[in-house]
């Protein structure tokens, strides 16, 4: 019986047949890997708002579990996002506000600023090719923004 090609690869029958034992190889270990626990590092950079700032101070309360956070969307899969969306935040709200002033700690924050806000991660959520049937991964992030004001 001679192999027929099928978008899965190379089959005859119900028998895997390989041209080449790299092939077969390759096949064993994916499927090896992907039981395995992944462990993703987001390294994106963020493009500048553009907008008219308002004429505000802002303090961006960044503490040490935001910076450095790390999702578990799955039992599986870790996401650093720490940096990603620390540069994403300081972005969006360097557009927003004429005077932004990023702090680790709430302690931080001077008496004359209009609002002060402190992000935390509300909940992270991952889509993989294999249940979008789509060739993506998404991630989605639900952030909690506490805003404080002056008065």
């Amino acid at each position: 019986m001679n192999p027929r090609r099928t978008p899965g690869g190379l089959f005859s029958g119900h028998n895997m047949k390989f041209r080449s034992p790299i092939a077969g190889m390759l096949m064993v270990t994916m499927a090896l890997l992907s039981g395995c626990t992944s462990s993703i590092r987001v390294e994106q950079e963020f493009p500048t708002v553009v907008s008219k700032p308002r004429d505000m101070s802002a303090v961006l309360v960044i503490d040490h579990e935001f910076r450095h956070y790390v999702a578990h969307p799955d039992s599986k899969t870790s996401i650093q996002l720490g940096p990603a969306h620390v540069d994403l935040l300081s972005k969006a709200f360097n557009g927003l506000f004429a005077r932004l002033k990023v702090v680790s700690s709430k302690n931080q924050v001077d008496l004359d600023t209009d609002l002060v806000i402190i992000p935390s991660v509300r909940e992270v959520q991952l889509s993989t090719p294999s249940e979008s049937y789509l060739n993506v991964y998404e991630v989605w992030i639900k952030y909690n923004l506490d805003i404080e004001t002056d008065g």
